[in-house]
């Protein structure tokens, strides 16, 4: 083989390896381009769910409208990802295994089930029961409700006590109740099991109803050892676990995020005109 046929095949096999790392680079930028758009309408959409959630703040009383978060969230989070898309909002309801509402005295859940309409069967998304931060001690007659603060409501034998713990423990005889620091351990180790028993509910639910319409990813709960699941064992607030959108047709590539929005929106009267 002459000198000048080798540089030719020097040349084409560069070439050839020049525009592998070409697209590979494109691919990458792409994706890393995606998953920033993604980022963000999953936050913004939390945000505005947070927003729309308390319908009025007079400092005393907050008036909150779940069902109008939880529209709002999906309405954002479609325009963000499908644009003006017919269908987006209910698209994108499959990618959201739980939107859930962590509230002062337990956590509601938006979720995904099958109902029939008219002879027909359709996905509809709905809210859960209020799941309360339950405790049941150990060979006691007690169950201890817990919230995000020192305010407790306690069942003793079917009597209702509510109010702050310090002022419950001094009428009733339970020793949790009179001692601060341990109180303040169970009550945050309850409220995360709480939500982590709830989340691995609705996500086994949600995985079961995908499956049986032809979606191969499995939707699983985000690890407790997260900071973001620290924040939201914390205080109220939303968090929305949002799984298994593609970032190409082919859906080799999956985006995955579970975001959480908290702490007090208040909205004055002159902010709503």
């Amino acid at each position: 083989m002459k000198l000048s046929d080798l540089g030719l095949v020097f040349a084409m096999i560069l070439i050839c390896f020049t525009t592998i790392r070409t697209i590979e680079s494109a691919y990458t930028d792409r994706i890393l381009s995606l998953n920033i758009t993604y980022n963000d309408a999953v936050d913004n959409a939390v945000t505005d769910a947070l927003f729309m959630l308390v319908e009025s703040d007079n400092g005393k009383d907050i008036a909150v409208n779940y069902d109008e978060a939880a529209k709002i969230f999906f309405k954002s989070l479609a325009l963000d990802l499908y644009g003006d898309l017919p269908g987006g909002e209910e698209m994108i309801k499959e990618y959201v295994p739980a939107l859930v509402f962590l509230t002062e005295n337990g956590c509601l859940v938006y979720h995904n089930e099958m109902e029939e309409t008219d002879g027909n069967k359709v996905i509809v998304n709905k809210p859960s029961e209020l799941i309360e931060y339950a405790y049941v001690p150990m060979d006691e007659d007690h169950v201890i409700y817990f919230s995000f603060s020192q305010h407790v409501k306690v069942d003793l034998n079917g009597e209702i006590y509510e109010g702050s713990r310090e002022d419950i423990g001094e009428y009733l005889n339970i020793g949790l109740l009179k001692d601060e620091h341990e109180f303040e351990r169970i009550r945050k180790a309850v409220v995360s099991a709480t939500l982590k028993r709830t989340l691995d509910r609705y996500v086994r639910m949600h995985n079961e109803l995908m499956r049986d319409n032809g979606m191969e990813f499995e939707f699983f709960v985000p690890e407790e050892e997260d900071s973001l699941w620290v924040r939201a064992v914390s205080e109220p607030g939303v968090m929305a676990v949002f799984e298994g959108f593609p970032y190409m047709k082919d859906g080799s590539l999956r985006f995955n995020k579970t975001a959480f929005g908290g702490a007090r929106i208040k909205k004055q009267v002159s902010d709503r005109g």
